[in-house]
């Protein structure tokens, strides 16, 4: 299965995203594109030109590009420098009242002058060219072809016949706007400099200085404008019209039991004020976006443990292995185009042999988008129609309201279409998609099997999808006398859609 694959910012998360992409690869997926901000950008640039999963972090023999202390990266002795400021500045803001902190302010100024100085004029206490030449060794090893004299790989470099399309995001603070990099918008841009401008937290990183269109430009971390950038691939997935290509999104959620500082301070309202600003418009840019699977990641690591043991990454390597493996079998591998075009054809055929309906027939299946409506996602028989990927409200419509009452509707949809009177539910525009001739619509909830209980309501059982039939020419009483063998179909179509595939 194609799919545009983007990776979440996150700090000292984004191991988790190496653990996801290993097991949707194993699953089949191949990424035609990919992108990220932050960590997710340092992931998206390993993985685009070929590094492996494994060849990236390996968890049995704890080997690989991150595998080692990260730390190292921030240059000789940083981290521990860092370490120790960090608990003196901690101490001082949590030691008593502001007046005292601040009478205390010239003796604390006069011992961490250096630190201080690093923050105040420079703007950040770690410099990310350490990680920048890192980085731009380990993708210079794979499949690029770099001019010996050329002293970094350019995007310009990243030859489309060879690496998927890489798009990394960051953020302009001069302009207060995105700024994405690639090969067609930034050929002559070092792809490790934008990756390092993409990772730099706010006063954590010195923002980097990068001249652009002729004027110099101060970026940081891209995660302030968009810290899940599902819409980076618009204009390409737009040139696939004929074969749309799905977004798969990995984010990085920090475990609602994961241990955290208690109490209230200067430092923890900043630090908590940041991590707001890099999550916050996740769900303005999630908005929108059709084919969109978003698989959470849950892991029990801050942004900032950049130092962790050996043991602690091998369980967030596992832990996200797992979780995705589990998300992509449920959520997406069963969702495949061939899939559902089988799962559709034996959901018809059923209910035709069960009610011998010989009238003009189409049949669709709608899931749950992350906007809260429902989505047409497949269809049979509608190859000729305009309507095949309409998408509701969830208290409006037959299908919205078959999933609000977990019970089977019936619509007499050409009484609205004889008169031109308004569907309810449907703007104008897609009323305009729905097939005229159309007269009636039979909607049937499809209930999770592996959840499901006879001894409750139906309307307490979950759902995962309504499943839809539609004619030009059956009539609702029709329709009604078809509901057995409709429902049948759609434990069908349940037992399918949660099936457990095989890679």
């Amino acid at each position: 299965m194609q799919a545009f694959g983007i990776f979440e910012g996150g700090g000292a998360k984004g191991l988790a995203h190496v653990g996801a992409i290993a097991v949707a690869q194993e699953l089949g997926v191949q990424f035609v594109g990919v992108a990220g901000a932050s960590a997710g950008a340092i992931v998206a640039a390993l993985i685009a030109v070929g590094y492996t999963p494994r060849e990236v972090y390996d968890p049995i023999t704890q080997s690989g590009l991150l595998a080692g202390d990260l730390t190292d990266l921030f240059g000789a002795g940083r981290w521990h420098d860092w370490e120790r400021f960090a608990d003196a500045l901690k101490a001082r803001l949590e030691g008593g009242s502001l007046l005292r902190t601040w009478l205390a302010a010239p003796w604390f100024y006069r011992k961490w002058r250096a630190p201080l100085s690093r923050l105040g004029l420079d703007h950040g206490f770690f410099d990310t060219a350490p990680i920048e030449e890192a980085i731009d060794r380990w993708l210079r090893a794979r499949k690029v072809s770099v001019p010996p004299a050329q002293p970094r790989l350019l995007f310009g470099d990243l030859d489309p016949s060879i690496v998927p399309p890489l798009r990394i995001i960051a953020s302009d603070i001069d302009r207060q706007s995105p700024v994405v990099f690639s090969r067609e918008r930034t050929p002559g841009v070092a792809v490790a400099k934008a990756v390092a401008a993409s990772i730099g937290l706010p006063f954590f990183f010195r923002p980097v200085q990068l001249t652009l269109d002729g004027e110099v430009r101060t970026l940081v971390d891209g995660g302030l404008v968009a810290n899940f950038p599902v819409w980076i691939f618009d204009d390409a997935r737009r040139r696939r019209r004929a074969d749309p290509t799905p977004i798969i999104g990995f984010r990085l959620l920090e475990r609602a039991d994961a241990p955290h500082e208690g109490g209230s301070s200067p430092l923890r309202f900043a630090r908590s004020l940041l991590e707001t600003a890099l999550n916050a418009n996740v769900e303005i840019h999630a908005r929108g976006i059709d084919d969109l699977y978003t698989f959470p990641l849950e892991v029990n690591v801050s942004t900032y443990d950049f130092d962790l043991s050996p043991a602690r990454k091998q369980a967030l390597y596992e832990s996200a292995r797992q979780q995705a493996g589990y998300k992509l079998l449920r959520d997406l591998a069963p969702r495949n185009p061939r899939v559902l075009a089988m799962m559709l054809n034996e959901a018809t055929a059923l209910f035709v042999k069960q009610t011998g309906f010989q009238r003009h027939l189409r049949t669709n299946l709608a899931l749950l988008t992350s906007r809260g409506t429902l989505k047409i996602v497949a269809g049979y028989n509608m190859d000729e129609d305009a309507d095949d990927r309409l998408e509701f409200e969830l208290d409006v419509s037959a299908c919205g309201e078959c999933w609000m009452r977990h019970d089977l509707v019936v619509l007499d949809i050409g009484a609205y279409l004889r008169t031109k009177a308004p569907i309810p539910g449907l703007s104008k525009y897609q009323q305009a998609l729905v097939r005229p001739t159309l007269s009636t619509i039979l909607s049937v909830p499809i209930f999770d099997p592996g959840r499901f209980s006879a001894a409750r309501e139906d309307v307490f059982n979950p759902l995962i999808g309504i499943l839809n039939f539609d004619s030009d020419s059956a009539s609702v009483p029709e329709f009604m006398g078809a509901a057995r063998a409709a429902r049948a179909a759609a434990v069908m179509c349940g037992e399918i859609l949660t099936a457990r595939l095989a890679p």
